[in-house]
């Protein structure tokens, strides 16, 4: 059965109940239009599946406003896929909550791009687990700014390998606080 989604008016979105808006079926979600999809309301972005993200195209993703993918729970982020995070802009990437990136699995992670990676704020840094670190390509962490870089947990710069560190930036290097270089290996 085709989807109702392309025949319900964008200036109908927004009094969709959150209920209907759990009720969509993938094949729902993947005919939203980007007009559609950021005349959502935040409530309703609250109560978006897994599954219902797990087929939003390119240009669907960029439509999200910041704050409706802030509202998304972090058990729905499942829904992504490491290359629907790759193409989220630095600003949706900035919008995500301590607890989501706390929540972003370590294939998830490998989405991000440098340009994401330097979006990062100390906040997010701080909110990584040392598996998430771990995670990240010498490329991502050398990325990471230097300011942010001491947000890191002792738990996950502990968890890098010595590869990892060697790839970070001298500027990076200087920013880390006393706590983390007594933190360190001596493998690290």
């Amino acid at each position: 059965m085709a989807s109702i989604v392309p025949f319900i008016p964008v200036s109908r979105i927004p009094g969709l109940t959150t209920q209907t808006i759990r009720d969509f079926t993938t094949e729902d979600w993947a005919a939203f239009s980007t007009d559609q999809l950021i005349a959502l309301t935040t409530t309703q972005a609250a109560v978006i599946t897994s599954g219902g993200l797990s087929v939003l195209s390119s240009d669907q993703l960029r439509a999200f406003q910041t704050e409706d993918l802030r509202a998304i729970s972090t058990a729905s982020l499942g829904g992504f896929n490491s290359d629907q995070i790759g193409i989220l802009t630095t600003d949706q990437v900035q919008a995500f909550s301590t607890a989501q990136i706390a929540q972003l699995s370590t294939s998830q992670l490998s989405g991000l791009n440098v340009a994401d990676m330097v979006a990062l704020t100390s906040a997010q840094v701080g909110a990584l687990n040392s598996s998430q670190a771990k995670s990240f390509s010498t490329d991502q962490l050398s990325a990471l700014e230097a300011v942010d870089i001491k947000f890191l947990t002792t738990a996950a710069l502990r968890a890098l390998t010595s590869t990892q560190l060697d790839g970070l930036t001298s500027d990076q290097l200087r920013a880390l606080t006393s706590s983390q270089i007594t933190a360190l290996t001596t493998a690290q």
